[in-house]
C-alpha cells in the first residue's frame, strides 16, 4: 500500500514539475508576443506621425 502512495506521489511531483515549466514557457511566449506587438505599434505610430496623423483628430 505505502508503495502504491509513493509512486503516485512521485507522478503527481513529476506532474506538477511540468505544469509549471509549461507555465512559464507559456508566460515567455505571451511576453515575446507582447514585446513583438509593442514594436510593431511604435513603428506604425512614427510612420502616422511622418504623415501627419494625430493621436486623437487624425490628420491635422
Amino acid at each position: 500500500m505505502a508503495d502504491k502512495k509513493g509512486a503516485q506521489r512521485l507522478r503527481n511531483t513529476i506532474n506538477s514539475r511540468k505544469h509549471r515549466q509549461n507555465k512559464l514557457d507559456r508566460i515567455r511566449e505571451l511576453e515575446e508576443k507582447l514585446a513583438a506587438c509593442e514594436a510593431d505599434r511604435r513603428k506604425w505610430k512614427e510612420r502616422a506621425e511622418e504623415l501627419g496623423w494625430t493621436e486623437n483628430r487624425g490628420r491635422g
